[in-house]
């Protein structure tokens, strides 16, 4: 597709392969990303890179994406994308990256621009136990009603 027209921004929602080995991240993951069909690329940490410590996803996907770490927002006129790294620390986000994220989001003159949040892990699954922490840290921006879509990966079975 990125043939045709270019790509002005893609994005991995996390989750490359199952235990982050080297092989499965160099053949399964960056062989078949389109890197040379689009101008901006992104990923995002998810629970199965960390299962290896995470080292493939920090040392082969972010440097092949030329990201400098493992969450981002992208703007333009009317929209800023988010995405956070809620694999770190599971299904939560760092006090740092909360702290980030109010400043990106302040500068990137919230509400006036409408936000996409895509964080890795979701903040509701039918597994109970999913969710509560990740709810809990962004509370603010729920309550605030400041996020227009979430968009997440993680998610296995899509039914409610």
């Amino acid at each position: 597709m990125a043939d045709d027209r270019p790509f002005d921004l893609l994005m991995h929602l996390g989750d490359v392969d199952y235990s982050g080995t080297p092989e499965e991240v160099d053949e399964r993951f960056l062989r078949l990303w389109p890197l040379a069909a689009e101008r901006r690329n992104r990923a995002l940490n998810g629970n199965h890179d960390m299962y290896s410590g995470g080292f493939r996803y920090f040392e082969r996907i972010l440097p092949a994406f030329s990201q400098s770490g493992p969450y981002f927002a992208v703007q333009n006129e009317n929209w800023v994308l988010v995405g956070l790294d809620a694999a770190y620390v599971d299904h939560d986000i760092h006090i740092f990256q909360a702290g980030w994220l109010n400043l990106a989001l302040r500068q990137a003159d919230v509400p006036r621009r409408k936000v996409v949040l895509s964080p890795h892990q979701q903040p509701f699954s039918r597994l109970s136990h999913q969710g509560s922490k990740l709810q809990s840290a962004l509370r603010h921006l729920s309550d605030r009603k400041a996020v227009t879509v979430w968009y997440w990966g993680h998610e296995h079975q899509c039914v409610i």
